[in-house]
């Protein structure tokens, strides 16, 4: 039995853009398949790359009543903030993350947003 494909990834420092490259196995009908000496690594040999470039974004919530935090004010309604919302230069950045991470009634979460390629 073929190993699914592995996933490569772009390691990324919080708040901060990567691409990450994704493979998508190619659609192979089981008649394509010679079972006596087809290579176990079939799905590998037929993959197809795929490249998304994705940000970071800092979701911040305030789940136990208002707060405010550098610069921001936050309630129980989560408020999606990208780096650069969090300043112009990266220890500008860096000092508003730390201010928000030190306030232990604050709800922070980090995801990966996929933007559009301006390739």
């Amino acid at each position: 039995m073929a190993k699914a494909p592995k996933t490569e990834e772009t390691m990324v420092e919080p708040v901060a853009s990567a691409t990450i490259t994704t493979t998508t196995p190619a659609v192979v009908s089981t008649s394509d398949v010679k079972t006596d000496d087809a290579p176990m690594d079939l799905a590998l040999e037929l993959e197809e790359e795929k490249r998304v470039r994705a940000e970071q974004v800092l979701t911040v919530s305030a789940p136990v009543g208002p707060r405010r935090r550098a610069g921001f004010a936050f309630g129980p309604e989560p408020i999606e903030l990208t780096a650069a919302d969090l300043g112009a230069t990266k220890e500008d950045a860096e000092k508003t993350l730390n201010a928000l991470r030190a306030d232990p009634r604050l709800k922070l979460d980090f995801t990966m947003r996929e933007v559009p390629d301006d390739e």
